[in-house]
């Protein structure tokens, strides 16, 4: 209902009319609402936690010669998915592999088309796209230990969740002092 109602409002609209007269007819009008959405509903197809992991990975292929300095940031990453890990393996391979020493871009060719999907869900879904540019390698790295640490806290808070149904249910002294631990954990940071 609200979306039929805000097509009869741009429609409505002065500026829109004015396109109407010049003989747009044809072209197809936009709806801001439709498409906006369209990219929730595409977003809202993964986790959090998935989407904090896209943008990782996102990072890492868009920086290969900032993280191939750094490859033990990438190694002590463990992703929730199995072929995010097998990915991971293989693009830690490739940073250092010699013969991709001068690439400075990513390019999806070198990799195995089983991750072809992968790499095309990163690119398409990584909430980090924007932020990203024109960065130096202090504030890139930076932005990579804040996904880090955010992906850290999610897995807490699911680790919390899990305990507090558990207590619920037993009313255990040792599962609620975990419980206590693991809460002063999530607020201490």
């Amino acid at each position: 209902y609200l979306d039929n109602f805000m097509k009869k409002i741009n429609e409505l609209t002065p500026n829109l009319n004015l396109r109407r007269s010049n003989f747009l007819k044809f072209k197809k009008i936009s709806n801001p609402l439709q498409k906006t959405k369209d990219i929730y509903k595409q977003k809202n197809k993964f986790q959090e936690i998935e989407l904090k992991e896209f943008s990782i990975l996102f990072l890492v292929m868009n920086h290969l010669d900032i993280f191939r300095k750094q490859i033990e940031l990438i190694s002590e990453v463990t992703f929730s998915n199995d072929t995010m890990n097998e990915f991971k393996k293989q693009l830690i391979s490739h940073l250092l592999a010699e013969k991709y020493f001068d690439k400075k871009f990513f390019n999806i060719d070198d990799f195995d088309k089983k991750f072809e999907d992968i790499i095309n869900l990163i690119i398409s879904n990584a909430l980090i796209k924007i932020i990203y540019k024109n960065k130096d390698e202090k504030e890139i790295l930076l932005i990579f230990n804040e996904i880090i640490n955010e992906i850290k806290k999610i897995k807490l808070s699911r680790k919390i969740e899990s305990l507090e149904d558990k207590v619920s249910i037993n009313l255990d002294e040792a599962l609620y002092s975990e419980l206590l631990s693991l809460r002063n954990q999530l607020k201490g940071g």
